[in-house]
């Protein structure tokens, strides 16, 4: 599942940032991708943070697609490490 670092560090900041990692790495479409969460988070009841959503959209839609993608198991964190990746980067950067 989800690291620690995701939940307790994501914020808005690294969700931009792992939009810009995925279209550098592998070729995603970032307006596209961004309307299609727009939508998922409009749909979405009681008014979630855009950040726990964030998460789950990203494990539900992207994760498969980089999991096939990398030849990985359906299973495997391949999204949410991507995205602690971009968080403990920042921090690195911040040191």
């Amino acid at each position: 599942m989800t690291s620690r670092n995701v939940f307790d560090d994501l914020n808005e900041i690294h969700i931009q940032q792992t939009w810009d990692e995925l279209a550098d790495r592998f070729g995603f479409d970032e307006k596209g991708w961004k309307k299609k969460f727009t939508d998922y988070l409009a749909k979405q009841p009681s008014n979630p943070s855009p950040v726990e959503v964030f998460t789950r959209f990203g494990n539900l839609f992207i994760n498969p697609i980089l999991n096939s993608i990398l030849c990985r198991g359906e299973s495997h964190p391949t999204f949410n490490n991507l995205v602690e990746y971009v968080i403990l980067g920042k921090k690195k950067k911040k040191n």
